[in-house]
């Protein structure tokens, strides 16, 4: 009899594939879903498979691209959160200035990536509600002069290099409105020191992909948009690359 039981339960267990055996099969089962563009079965495989293998950066970037490319308008947050996932894992400096992207485009602010970045470190796996995703301050949404106001503390803190790597390094902002201060050199300027949170005192500085025609008056409001590069310390300003074509309100 206990021969029978031991038959039994071995048979049973030989039928059953170890998890290490299932772990694999989803991991194939995802990368021949996202070969052949089968963009539910992928999102299917591996976000079982990412459940039980969290640290896995590259699957994480298929499921992201698998659910990005469905089109989704309710998954969409969880395509970015993936791609953000594999963006940490994977230590994928493009892919990184992706994701500030797209949270910025879609909130008009970069404000709240700090905290973005944090929940993607310390989450493994989507959350069941949208609403759980960190985002701006409602109080702060819209507000160009404001959102610098807050960008500026945030890079007068002790971890500011780790906040500019979070919220601005190779991000685009909205298009913002400062200024001129100075224009360097005075007759074909190639790098603007522009006002936007504080009347006077300049905490931008924009260096253009080549040199602008002519001179500005000083004191005249010019919109940007530009990628940003870096920060002074002192004297302060976020330094954007912006191309020519990236400023309006010159003078022709």
């Amino acid at each position: 009899m206990l021969a029978l039981v031991t038959l039994a339960a071995f048979s049973l267990t030989a039928q059953w594939p170890s998890l290490n055996t299932q772990r694999i099969l989803l991991r194939q089962c995802g990368e021949r879903a996202f070969q052949a563009k089968d963009w539910d079965k992928t999102e299917r495989c591996l976000g079982t498979y990412i459940a039980q293998n969290p640290f896995d950066g590259y699957a994480a970037y298929q499921l992201g691209t698998a659910i990005l490319m469905a089109r989704d308008p309710g998954k969409m947050a969880d395509g970015t959160f993936y791609y953000a996932r594999a963006a940490v894992l994977l230590n994928e400096a493009g892919l990184r200035s992706w994701v500030k992207r797209e949270y910025t485009g879609i909130h008009r602010s970069p404000l709240g990536l700090e905290q973005y970045w944090q929940y993607i470190r310390t989450h493994t796996v989507a959350p069941p509600d949208v609403s759980d995703y960190p985002r701006p301050p409602t109080d702060l949404i819209g507000g160009t002069q404001l959102m610098m106001v807050e960008l500026r503390e945030g890079l007068q803190q002790p971890n500011a290099a780790q906040y500019f790597e979070d919220v601005l390094m190779g991000n685009t902002l909205p298009v913002m409105r400062g200024k001129l201060i100075a224009q360097i050199p005075a007759d074909h300027p190639r790098e603007l020191l522009l006002a936007v949170a504080m009347p006077g005192e300049a905490d931008v500085r924009l260096v253009l992909n080549k040199p602008l025609l002519k001179p500005a008056p000083l004191g005249i409001s010019i919109d940007f948009e530009g990628v940003v590069k870096s920060w002074d310390k002192q004297p302060f300003a976020i330094v954007f690359d912006v191309p020519s074509d990236g400023i309006h309100g010159w003078p022709k």
